[in-house]
C-alpha cells in the first residue's frame, strides 16, 4: 500500500496531472492533515489572470484556492515553500507544505 505522498508523487509521473491531484484531494478530504490545491496569483498578473480563467470552474466548486500572493496566507506559503514565481499551482498538506 502507498502512502499518501507516494500517492501524491505518482501524480508526477502521469499525463493529466492536474486531473490526478483533484482526485487526490478529492480522496483525502477527510483525513486528519487533508491536501489541497492552491493557486498563488497576483493582481494585474496577465498570467495569473489566464490561468484563473482555465480554472474558474475548479476555484468555483471548491478544489482550488485562489491564494492572493502577499496576502498573510500567501506570504506564509511562499516562505514555506520557497515559491520563486507566479502564477504557482500547489498540492499543500494541511500546515501549507507542498507534498510533492
Amino acid at each position: 500500500m502507498m502512502t499518501t505522498k507516494e500517492e501524491a508523487e505518482a501524480c508526477v509521473d502521469v499525463k493529466d496531472k492536474l486531473g490526478c491531484a483533484k482526485e487526490f484531494v478529492v480522496r483525502h478530504k477527510k483525513d486528519e492533515c487533508s491536501p489541497k490545491l492552491v493557486l498563488l496569483v497576483q493582481p494585474d498578473c496577465d498570467p495569473c489572470a489566464k490561468v484563473q480563467r482555465e480554472l474558474a470552474k475548479d476555484i468555483e466548486a471548491g478544489l482550488i484556492k485562489k491564494v492572493v500572493f502577499d496576502s498573510p496566507e500567501g506570504t506564509e506559503i511562499i516562505k514555506a515553500n520557497k515559491i520563486e514565481g507566479i502564477p504557482s499551482l500547489l498540492l499543500l498538506d494541511c500546515r501549507n507544505k507542498s507534498i510533492v
